[in-house]
């Protein structure tokens, strides 16, 4: 479905080929809990939730939690900043986060094209640390009964 390296052709690969492998598991009644990453464009976030809430047993778990079986599963899909430039989903870990050498300005997706971030390291100290974004999550009661599925934890937590 992307015959290039064109990030913003992801609307074809959700509608084309994810599309089709949800039905899948949905017509097998296999619960497929799932988010977008850190390659995945944040402008497309609207059309996989979408996307996944056409089926009775995709769960789009982006900062949510989903209970099935009597376990809680529980997601997050923030990164710990990295040296690339695709920047959509990346926070700091922790206040007191180090950034490393970067290969050039940030990136953010927006539907006209990149937006390009001039000073990242001062943008992305505006943005709430993964530690606040784990904060916000909803704590499951029972937490051996509980599965936290983490794109990156930050350090030391």
């Amino acid at each position: 479905y992307l015959e290039s390296n064109d990030l913003f052709r992801q609307d074809k690969f959700i509608n084309g080929y994810l599309d089709d492998h949800f039905a899948r598991f949905d017509s097998a009644g296999i619960y497929y809990l799932c988010y977008l990453g850190n390659d995945d464009l944040r402008i497309f976030d609207k059309l996989f939730e979408e996307t996944c809430n056409k089926y009775s047993f995709v769960v789009c778990l982006t900062q949510r939690k989903f209970e099935v079986g009597g376990y809680k599963f529980v997601g997050m899909n923030w990164v710990v900043d990295y040296l690339f430039r695709l920047k959509d989903r990346c926070r700091m870990d922790t206040d007191d986060y180090m950034f490393q050498e970067q290969f050039g300005k940030g990136l953010l997706s927006t539907p006209n094209g990149w937006q390009e971030i001039d000073d990242w390291f001062t943008y992305a100290k505006t943005l709430p640390t993964i530690e606040e974004e784990l904060n916000q999550l909803v704590c499951p009661k029972d937490m051996a009964k509980s599965v936290y599925v983490i794109h990156m934890p930050p350090n030391r937590l």
